[in-house]
């Protein structure tokens, strides 16, 4: 069950870092516009 759930595990921390960036990037938009 660990073998098939590691590419799933590496996708999803990806997303999560992208995820991060994008909700930083909103953020310091949101504080440049206000």
């Amino acid at each position: 069950m660990r073998s098939p759930s590691r590419p799933f595990f590496k996708a999803y921390e990806l997303m999560a870092i992208i995820a991060f960036f994008v909700a930083a990037a909103a953020i310091g938009s949101m504080g440049l516009v206000y």
